[in-house]
């Protein structure tokens, strides 16, 4: 994925919090799936966990971006239809990288067309008016809205995916979820306050005693 030095970039820069480094001793001790989750700030492990093939990891870091891009769908609970906007927006990844690592890998997009009224030039200026965003003519070959060969607007809609990889089994990731609350509930009480017990005593001697034993 790296060479040497950018790999030596990325060790130092996750010491301490995605794994501890021994330079000395050349080893890595990764830490756990939900403290690295708590660092990113995530509260809960959604989506299906799924495999990817060990090759993906030797065979470079545009393939290894490319299936990260494509597990993502393959993980989705649900098919929706998707936006390329929203993928971006949610990924960071411009909808040109997005075509490039579909074909890369091999998720299956499925495109969503809606047809509207006929192909004038009326239309054309109130489905803009309305509606925003680029129409083209779509020709009804077969007649199936009317006439054959009849020209009516058309827009894209979002898109489905469907991606390439095999789920994994749930177990792992309840258990995962279940630290994560343990560890947000852990974070919520470290910024509360002491909370000290009142008691009462109807001697002060025997009052000054309870405070010594509990320091």
């Amino acid at each position: 994925l790296f060479g040497n030095r950018r790999l030596r970039q990325v060790l130092q820069a996750g010491n301490g919090r995605f794994w501890t480094w021994d330079k000395k001793q050349q080893r890595l001790w990764l830490v756990g799936v939900s403290r690295i989750a708590e660092q990113l700030q995530v509260r809960r492990l959604t989506g299906s966990p799924v495999l990817l093939p060990v090759t993906v990891l030797t065979a470079g870091i545009g393939t290894f971006k490319a299936h990260l891009y494509a597990a993502w769908h393959s993980g989705r609970r649900t098919s929706n239809p998707i936006s390329r906007d929203t993928q971006q927006k949610l990924l960071g990844i411009p909808g040109r990288t997005q075509r490039h690592y579909e074909q890369k890998t091999a998720v299956t997009v499925i495109t969503n067309l809606a047809v509207g009224a006929p192909y004038t030039a009326e239309n054309i200026e109130t489905h803009t008016w309305r509606h925003g965003g680029a129409v083209f003519q779509f020709t009804d070959k077969q007649g199936r809205l009317g006439k054959p060969n009849g020209r009516y607007l058309a827009w894209q809609l979002p898109n489905l995916y469907f991606g390439p990889h095999q789920k994994a089994a749930l177990g792992r990731q309840r258990h995962i979820n279940r630290q994560l609350i343990g560890l947000v509930h852990k974070g919520a009480q470290g910024n509360i306050e002491p909370r000290f017990t009142r008691r009462y005593f109807p001697h002060g001697a025997d009052a000054a005693q309870a405070v010594q034993t509990k320091q």
